[in-house]
């Protein structure tokens, strides 16, 4: 099975805090995937954007839609969904690694030595 990247956008309220209800990025992905036939599964940004709200803010009632299931894609279609936290690109370079980084930027392009 192949996993493919989709990532919808989440629904965010004016004051820029995550929405509850996730359900239309959820949607979303079911839809994508729906299109593929079957071919692929996707990362779960649903989860992803949830989770981090509710660590952040210690908003762990985020863990549980309004159904009791889990609040992304694994929620509705878990057979489908692969978890995905964070990386490179979506920045989950850490401390330990963000200072490394800042250390390299700050030595220039031929590096400290």
């Amino acid at each position: 099975m192949n996993v493919s990247e989709y990532w919808p956008e989440a629904s965010w309220k004016s004051d820029g805090s995550l929405q509850y209800d996730q359900d239309p990025m959820r949607q979303s992905m079911c839809d994508w995937l729906d299109g593929a036939q079957g071919a692929t599964a996707a990362f779960d940004f649903a989860t992803k954007a949830v989770l981090q709200e509710a660590i952040g803010k210690n908003e762990y009632w985020r863990l549980v839609d309004k159904d009791g299931k889990p609040p992304g894609l694994v929620g509705w279609w878990p057979q489908r969904s692969v978890t995905f936290l964070d990386n490179h690109d979506t920045g989950g370079s850490g401390a330990k690694s963000g200072a490394s980084q800042a250390a390299a930027a700050a030595a220039g392009p031929g590096g400290a030595g």
